[in-house]
């Protein structure tokens, strides 16, 4: 008689065992993208997706905050996305821009210059043409950030609780990957346990995923 799989204590309802599961937690901790990640542990684009967005809705847990709150100063983030951070009352307006693709994908194309329309609802709003710009560059590069993990629309999602999300991932992902030791193929070392490095991120979220399973 066959043995019944080993229940995968991180998940629920898993799809992966307990080790894709750990891989998947380093994937998403080095932001490493969905479609990459996918044939890495040899799972589905789809499972690989939906694993990160779970992982990325943790870090609101005041358990990551080291990550994305008093130590985002340590990463290299615009003005405008530490207001976007600490000030939710921009949030609304950041959020209207960020569900706007249409400038992004013609700036990223090359067919337009500037990064920021008339039309765009940051245009006039951050009292000059160059802060403007600025929040401008913050939305691109949150887009950019997202295009380069292949996750794109999320509908199901309210605006702004996804711009909040979406943002609070970018800066922890930057922050754990600019204090970790790397090893020689460039991997961040998991055995490095300093307050902000990729182990300790990993350890509490796996812990997180241990005490919290899906």
């Amino acid at each position: 008689m066959n043995e019944p799989p080993a229940r995968n204590p991180l998940r629920k309802h898993a799809k992966l065992d307990l080790v894709q599961t750990v891989q998947a937690v380093d994937l998403f901790g080095q932001g490493v993208g969905v479609n990459t990640a996918a044939n890495a542990i040899g799972t589905t684009r789809k499972t690989m997706r939906g694993l990160y967005i779970d992982f990325r809705d943790r870090l609101s847990d005041p358990v990551f905050a080291r990550w994305h709150r008093a130590n985002a100063a340590l990463v290299h983030v615009t003005g405008a996305e530490e207001v976007a951070l600490i000030k939710g009352a921009v949030l609304d307006l950041l959020a209207e821009c960020h569900a706007q693709n249409t400038c992004y994908r013609n700036y990223r194309a090359g067919r337009r210059a500037d990064p920021i329309c008339r039309g765009c609802p940051l245009y006039g709003q951050f009292g000059s043409r160059e802060r403007d710009q600025e929040a401008a560059a913050a939305i691109n590069s949150l887009r950019s950030f997202y295009h380069a993990l292949n996750i794109y629309a999320e509908p199901e999602r309210d605006p702004v609780s996804l711009l909040r999300a979406r943002l609070t991932h970018m800066v922890t992902i930057a922050t754990v990957l600019q204090n970790s030791r790397r090893l020689e193929r460039g991997r961040c070392d998991p055995k490095e346990k300093t307050f902000l490095s990729f182990g300790t991120f990993r350890a509490i979220l796996v812990e997180h995923l241990l005490d919290h399973p899906n």
